[in-house]
C-alpha cells in the first residue's frame, strides 16, 4: 500500500470519527433539548390561558374567554381539552365533551406544583390514553374566582417529537454524509499534497542514483522536507564535482599513459625485427607487445567515454554506404569466426541510401557490436548485419528518414536482469561461450556514439535463442529513396 493511500485513509478514519461522535451527540442531546423546548411551549402556552382567564375575569368578558379556548383548540392538535371553571360551576370550554367532562369531574391524581402555582399532573384518560395536565387556580382580589385547565395528548406530543426528531435527523445524516465525502476528499488532497514534495524527493534521488547528476529537485517549503530537498540538491553538486574530478583524473592519466606506452610499443618492434633474438625472446616480446596492445585499446576506451560523457566528442560527419563498411568490419573478424565455427554475413542490400554518420565511429559501433556477438555465439551459430529503411509508414514514431541498422547474433542471449544495465559502464553480461573478458566499456561507448549521432539505440533478446542490437542513422536530406527496400530482421 502506498503511503499516499495510508495518509488517505488515516485522515478519513479521523474525519469519521469525528463526524461520528459529533452526529451520536447530536441524536441523544436534540431529543432532550426538543423535549425541554416540548415542556417548555406547553407551560408558555398556560400561561398565555392563565392571563386571559385574569383579563376575561377582570373585564367579565366570557365571550374573549370562549373564542381563546377555540382558537387554541383547533391551531394546538396535541391539546385534547382547555377549560375554565368558574367557582360558581360556569365551564367555559372547547374540546371533546367527554374529556372535559373527565377533566372537570375525574381528575383526582395528585400532581407536581410549580414555584409560579402550576399543576401538573400525567394522568390516564377515560379510554386509557395518556395525558399531562396543566391547572391553575385563578383570584380576583383575594377569593378563587374559577380555575384554569388545559389537557395535552402525550401520545400526539409524543409523535410530533418523532417528527420532528426523524426530520432533524435525517437532515443531520445528509449534512454528515456530505461532510464525510467532503472530509476523505479533503483528506486525498492533503496527503497528496504531503505526499508530492517525497515524490519529488524520491525521483530526484532516482535521477541522481541513476547518473544524472545535473538533475536538482525544487524546494518549495521551508520545512523539514525542504531542508531535505536542499541537501539532497547540495549532494548532487558535490557529486557532480566528484564526478568531473574523477573526469579530469581519467582524461588526464590516459593521456599520460599514451605516451610512454607508445614508446614501449615503438621499441619492442624494433627488437622484434633484430636477428639475433632467441625464440624464447621472440615469444615473451610478443606477450609484450599483446598486452600493450590491450592496454592501448583500453586507454582508447576510457578516452572515448570521458569524451562523451564531457560532450566533447567530435564527428566527421558525411554519407557513408553501409553495404560496403559492413563488409569491411566482418572481413576483421573472418579468422576469429572461422576459429569458433560461426557464420559471419552481410545482409545489407546495395541499393540501400547511404546514411549520414562519420565512417570512423560507425565502424567502431560495427566493430563493437559484433566483436560482443562472437563472444555470445556457441560454434554452429551465426552473425550478421542487417538494415532497413524506416519511414511514417512502417515506423510512426520516427519523423524524417531513418535508417535502423540490427546486428545479431543466435547466441544464448541477455537476462532480463541485465538489459537493464548492459549499456552502463563497466558492465558485462556473463558469458558461458568464452573465457574472453572486455573492459564492460564497449557497449557504453556503442550507446554514446549512436546517440551522438542523433540516433536511437536498443535491444531485443531471448534466453538460448539470440540477441539482436538495434540502432538508428539519419539519411542524407537529398538521398532519393531507394528503390528496393532492404531485408529487415527482427524477433
Amino acid at each position: 500500500m502506498s503511503m499516499k493511500m495510508k495518509l488517505s485513509l488515516v485522515s478519513s478514519l479521523m474525519v469519521l470519527l469525528v463526524i461520528g461522535s459529533i452526529i451520536t451527540t447530536l441524536f441523544f442531546y436534540d431529543e432532550k433539548v426538543l423535549m425541554d423546548n416540548q415542556q417548555d411551549n406547553q407551560i408558555v402556552l398556560f400561561k398565555s390561558f392563565v392571563k386571559i382567564c385574569e383579563d376575561a375575569l377582570l373585564l367579565d368578558d366570557t365571550l374573549v374567554l370562549l373564542d381563546f379556548c377555540s382558537l387554541v383548540k383547533q391551531t394546538n392538535p396535541s391539546i385534547i381539552y382547555i377549560l375554565f371553571q368558574y367557582a360558581e360551576g360556569t365551564v367555559i370550554s372547547a374540546g371533546d365533551e367527554q374529556m372535559v367532562y373527565f377533566a372537570i369531574n375525574k381528575l383526582n391524581s395528585t400532581g407536581v406544583k410549580t414555584p409560579d402555582g402550576y399543576l401538573i399532573r400525567d394522568v390516564r384518560g377515560p379510554r386509557n390514553e395518556r395525558i399531562v395536565d396543566l391547572s391553575m387556580p385563578i383570584q380576583l382580589g383575594n377569593a378563587v374566582a374559577g380555575t384554569a385547565q388545559m389537557g395535552f395528548s402525550s401520545q400526539v406530543l409524543e409523535n410530533q417529537l418523532t417528527s420532528v426528531l426523524s426530520s432533524m435527523r435525517t437532515t443531520t445524516l445528509i449534512v454528515a454524509f456530505g461532510a464525510i465525502l467532503l472530509g476523505i476528499a479533503a483528506s486525498y488532497l492533503f496527503a497528496v499534497h504531503m505526499i508530492k514534495p517525497i515524490k519529488q524527493l524520491a525521483e530526484g534521488a532516482a535521477k541522481i542514483g541513476s547518473g544524472q547528476l545535473q538533475h536538482r529537485i525544487p524546494v518549495h517549503s521551508h520545512d523539514e522536507l525542504g531542508w531535505l530537498a536542499g541537501e539532497f540538491n547540495t549532494m548532487g553538486d558535490k557529486l557532480l564535482e566528484l564526478d568531473q574530478m574523477k573526469n579530469d583524473f581519467v582524461s588526464n592519466v590516459t593521456h599520460e599513459l599514451r605516451s610512454p606506452l607508445g614508446a614501449i610499443k615503438s621499441y619492442s618492434e624494433v627488437i622484434d625485427k633484430s636477428p639475433e633474438l632467441s625464440p624464447q625472446t621472440k615469444s615473451h616480446l610478443a606477450r609484450i607487445k599483446s598486452n600493450v596492445n590491450r592496454l592501448s585499446s583500453f586507454i582508447d576506451n576510457l578516452l572515448d567515454v570521458s569524451r562523451i560523457d564531457q560532450g566533447k566528442l567530435s564527428l566527421a560527419v558525411g554519407p557513408v554506404k553501409l553495404d560496403l563498411l559492413a563488409t569491411d568490419v566482418l572481413k576483421n573478424f573472418e579468422e576469429q569466426a572461422r576459429t569458433q565455427q560461426i557464420h559471419l554475413e552481410s545482409r545489407i542490400s546495395s541499393v540501400l541510401p547511404p546514411v549520414l554518420a562519420d565512417k570512423d565511429k560507425l565502424d567502431q559501433i560495427l566493430t563493437n557490436l559484433v566483436n560482443n556477438a562472437l563472444k555470445f555465439t556457441p560454434a554452429g551459430g551465426s552473425v550478421w548485419i542487417d538494415a532497413q529503411e524506416m519511414s511514417r509508414s512502417n515506423a510512426p514514431h520516427f519523423s524524417g528518414r531513418y535508417i535502423r541498422v540490427a546486428v545479431t547474433d543466435t547466441g544464448t542471449g541477455i537476462a532480463p536482469n541485465d538489459i537493464k544495465r548492459i549499456f552502463d559502464k563497466f558492465e558485462q553480461a556473463r558469458n558461458q561461450i568464452t573465457e574472453a573478458h572486455g573492459t564492460g566499456l564497449g557497449l557504453s561507448i556503442v550507446k554514446g556514439l549512436v546517440e551522438a549521432h542523433g540516433g536511437q539505440i536498443w535491444i531485443n533478446s531471448r534466453l538460448g535463442k539470440g540477441t539482436t542490437f538495434y540502432f538508428t542513422l539519419k539519411v542524407p536530406a537529398q538521398t532519393p529513396a531507394g528503390t528496393q527496400p532492404a531485408k529487415g530482421v527482427g524477433r
